[in-house]
């Protein structure tokens, strides 16, 4: 019996939201003025941050190994080692978006 009652509950709500659903508009494309300058500088510099990262990380992996003694880590443990990997893998992400915004600025992109 509480089933019943609940399922009749559930349709009592779902169904008028089912009939009082409207057509979505037609699909628009933006357009390059409904975004400001700085909003496509901005986006520019964050895919190449984030597209940097899995570049630089097996790069900065492979010179942390050749740079510190076999067998030794820095920072004590583990995860202070893939922490120095990924802080230093986005350090690179950062220098790479700063350098590309400040030699677009300079060309006057």
């Amino acid at each position: 019996m509480k089933r019943l009652l609940a399922v009749l509950i559930l349709i009592c709500f779902v169904a008028p939201m089912a009939f009082a659903a409207t057509d979505l508009p037609d699909y628009e494309p933006y357009t390059e003025e409904e975004f400001a300058d700085w909003q496509h500088k901005l986006r520019r510099a964050e895919s190449l941050f984030f597209g940097t990262i899995p570049l630089s990380l097996p790069v900065v992996t492979i010179v942390y190994s050749l740079v510190t003694p076999s067998g030794t880590v820095l920072g004590g443990n583990e995860l202070n080692s893939m922490l120095i990997h990924v802080g230093t893998a986005a350090g690179v992400g950062l220098v790479v978006a700063l350098a590309d915004f400040i030699i677009g600025e300079i060309q006057g992109q």
